[in-house]
């Protein structure tokens, strides 16, 4: 029975989220110019062809695209950080408000 669940789970997760991509893309390339199906076939082949490699390549591949999210996480925090005190163009937004004593 629990087979059967991850089973629907998975059958109707992977379109879902391939279609999510699709029409995120459609932001920067219009529908009209490009058919998001051919986005759809693209993630779908890496998807397979990432999984058909085995656990090693899948291993790496998942620590490369983890470390890479923490990085970007990192400078984003940064980058607030930055905007927030005034480095962005001289005006602290995120001290506008503060009075003394504060």
């Amino acid at each position: 029975m629990i087979g059967v669940s991850y089973w629907c789970k998975y059958i109707i997760v992977t379109p879902n989220q391939l279609t999510a991509a699709a029409l995120i893309i459609q932001y920067w390339v219009p529908r009209e110019r490009i058919n998001p199906g051919v986005f759809i076939t693209i993630f779908l082949i890496a998807i397979v062809v990432i999984n058909y490699f085995g656990i090693r390549f899948f291993g790496e591949f998942e620590f490369w695209l983890s470390s890479f999210k923490v990085i970007v996480i990192i400078g984003i925090i940064l980058l607030c950080l930055c905007i927030a005190t005034g480095a962005a163009d001289g005006d602290a937004r995120g001290f506008r408000f503060w009075n003394d004593p504060g």
